[in-house]
């Protein structure tokens, strides 16, 4: 029986659609590193070998005008409760042969199919439906702080009147980090993802997967990343209409999804903070910089980015 279960904005549904049977001498299985892994081969009419072959190890399909996104999830191993289908590794032909001569390019067509399906445990955490993934990457940056350029330098004795120049300001290497977080199964890219552009975070931003949380106008925004699919928005039933070659209704329409990719340079001591060097200092301070009427100045602009981190249709 098919079940439903709803995580963000996907809808997750077991869907196997032609009739099948299994083989003798299957299924064969061992117990691998995460779990167990097994192998079946499964008997079906030539015609619906493909439509099971996706059947078997899940597939997308836009609904509602392709504003929602079903996700249909590979089949279970039997016996098991998390080796899905993985792979269908052969599809081949079984009884007897006849010739085609219906539609060039002439091909052979056979009784049935034989299919081998390798099942396998998902990788990390179990979570077989990936929304999000995050990484990070550090990075530097060589920068010559404000003020160096007309502090006077002490010698042994007696200070120097000699400012440095312009070209002889000492430069620093500012360490980052960058937190490349990337999104899936995205049908609709909200205004912001390209609105907040060069903005930093106006409130605090956490990540629950690496346990830290970002501190407000410490992460830039960078321009996004962004790759598309294209699925069926509707079918009919049986999928491939049970003729091997599938082809969408007429006014049905095309679901589109889209891989989403962030990326947020983190500086320690916030984007609208400069190094300087004060009068008498011995280290480079981080300050806010003011206008003439003593008022901050911000470089980069803020903004709220909790939209960018909604799962959002």
């Amino acid at each position: 029986m098919a079940s439903t279960e709803q995580l963000g904005v996907i809808t997750r549904q077991n869907k196997i659609t032609v009739e099948y049977e299994e083989m003798e001498g299957s299924p064969r299985a061992k117990k691998g590193p995460l779990g167990i892994d097994g192998t079946r081969v499964l008997k079906c009419a030539w015609a619906d070998r493909f439509a099971l072959a996706e059947d078997l190890t899940g597939w997308y399909q836009g609904v509602s005008g392709g504003t929602q996104l079903i996700r249909y999830l590979p089949q279970l191993l039997p016996g098991t409760t998390n080796s899905y289908a993985t792979e269908v590794s052969s599809i081949d032909p079984g009884g007897a042969a006849t010739q085609d001569t219906s539609d060039p390019p002439h091909v052979l067509k056979y009784e049935w199919a034989e299919l081998t399906v390798d099942y396998a445990p998902p990788d990390g955490d179990g979570n077989i439906e990936s929304l999000a993934s995050e990484s990070l990457e550090g990075v530097a940056e060589y920068i010559v702080p404000g003020g160096a350029a007309k502090q006077q330098y002490g010698g042994q004795e007696t200070a120097r009147t000699d400012a440095l120049g312009k070209a002889g300001a000492p430069g620093m290497i500012v360490r980052s980090i960058d937190w490349i977080y990337n999104r899936s199964a995205v049908t609709n890219i909200m205004s912001e993802v390209f609105d907040l552009m060069g903005f930093v975070n106006e409130f605090p931003v956490a990540s629950p997967e690496f346990g830290r949380t970002f501190e407000a106008e410490t992460l830039l925004y960078h321009p996004p990343t962004l790759s598309r699919e294209v699925f069926r928005a509707s079918e009919p039933d049986p999928p491939y209409g049970g003729s091997g070659a599938w082809a969408p209704p007429a006014g049905s329409g095309i679901s589109k999804i889209w891989s989403l990719g962030m990326r947020f340079t983190w500086r320690r001591h916030g984007w609208n903070k400069v190094p300087r060097l004060l009068p008498g200092a011995t280290a480079f301070e981080w300050i806010q910089p003011k206008n003439a009427a003593f008022k901050d100045v911000s470089l980069y602009p803020q903004a709220d980015f909790s939209p960018l981190f909604e799962f959002f249709v």
